[in-house]
């Protein structure tokens, strides 16, 4: 079976997963991708990838455009990769499936076709709130083309119903390699944290995200400011990405005395993977995300969960089992949810976060997508 990834740049966390589907016998994989790098996207670069065939393509047409929400509450760059060398690409793999991340690479495909074309949707309802009732017809006609569905969370079988899409649909997920995330020992954890300063006395909240509105930390420092004092002493606010919002963030923390929070700036990915395992708990406050991988990194991690009600990965919260769902928006649902979460048994869910880890490793879900991928064929 030969099997094609199309992917608007090549994400480091990414290449194991098709490395392990490359594992499978019988299977030869090919990923082709849009673009070499991402001013978004720190560190990735275009590269080949052992047991994979890796295609970049040259020709390429690119806009951005600004997306608002109904509220108006935010606005932000976007950018749309037209690939005019897609087509010609495929045609020379001779490919059995084909597996898009957007549906402007679906538009480069449409005709006559001998393979079978899935498309990837993590798209969730919310999601689908700051798109245009045009763009919303644009894109079901674009999507009713695909053959078949490979939603990553259940919001994103929601949004296909929604548009009158009932199936083929494969629920397949985000995955990583949980050794990478539980790598450290007792005393390297203890000397990270004197290291970059994480205070063992306190109650560490750790956040990781592009610094832009709709990402929801500024309403989150809101409910964060508002927690009683004595609770406020005893915890601690890690905010790790960069973006347009960090001179406001910067402001915010300084007008409102937000001592017990630390806004790191950029981090690379493997300190990320330190950071979580020398962290007490993972908050995302997001108020629109599709299916955040950041989660599953999390709970590879074995951290309690305190996750945004509007991110299409809460469903990896058990909640109460091994961390909580939180409204954003509501300020007094956030305080609850902390005050709540530091109250419980963090090492028992920690176990259970760990747990539900297991059902997304690399192998357990890319042997999944092979076996639906069969019956697709």
């Amino acid at each position: 079976m030969k099997i094609v990834y199309v992917v608007p740049v090549l994400a480091p966390y990414a290449i194991p997963r098709f490395q392990e589907l490359a594992k499978i016998d019988s299977v030869e994989v090919h990923v082709i991708v849009e673009k070499a790098t991402s001013s978004d996207r720190i560190g990735w670069k275009f590269e080949e990838i052992e047991g994979v065939t890796a295609h970049l393509i040259e020709k390429n047409y690119s806009h951005k455009y600004i997306k608002k929400n109904k509220s108006g509450k935010y606005s932000q760059n976007e950018e749309h990769i037209f690939s005019f060398g897609l087509k010609k690409i495929i045609n020379k793999i001779k490919p059995d499936i084909v597996l898009l991340c957007n549906s402007c690479q679906l538009l480069m495909l449409l005709g006559p076709r001998k393979y079978k074309l899935g498309m990837i949707v993590e798209d969730t309802l919310r999601a689908d709130e700051g798109r245009k009732n045009f763009n919303r017809i644009i894109k079901k006609m674009l999507l009713k083309k695909a053959d078949f569905y490979c939603a990553f969370s259940n919001d994103s079988v929601l949004f296909l119903n929604e548009y009158g899409i009932e199936g083929p649909i494969i629920r397949t997920s985000w995955s990583i390699d949980n050794l990478e995330f539980t790598s450290m020992s007792k005393d390297e954890i203890t000397e990270y944290k004197h290291k970059h300063s994480i205070c063992e006395n306190k109650k560490n909240f750790f956040l990781v995200s592009n610094l832009i509105k709709r990402k929801g930390i500024i309403e989150f420092l809101f409910s964060w400011m508002k927690l009683p004092v004595e609770i406020l002493n005893k915890i601690e606010l890690l905010i790790a990405g960069d973006g347009p919002l960090k001179e406001e963030l910067e402001i915010f923390k300084k007008n409102n005395n937000l001592v017990n929070v630390k806004l790191l700036g950029h981090i690379d990915y493997n300190s990320i993977k330190k950071y979580l395992q020398s962290v007490d708990i993972f908050a995302l406050p997001t108020l629109e995300d599709l299916n955040s991988l950041s989660v599953y990194e999390a709970i590879a991690a074995k951290r309690p969960l305190l996750i945004s009600k509007y991110n299409g990965s809460r469903f990896l919260v058990n909640d109460g089992k091994n961390g909580y769902v939180f409204d954003p928006l509501d300020q007094d649902d956030t305080i609850y949810k902390i005050e709540k979460i530091l109250n419980s048994d963090l090492n028992n869910m920690s176990l259970e976060s760990k747990n539900i880890s297991e059902l997304y490793t690399n192998k357990e879900v890319m042997k999944k997508l092979y076996v639906d991928l069969c019956q697709i064929l």
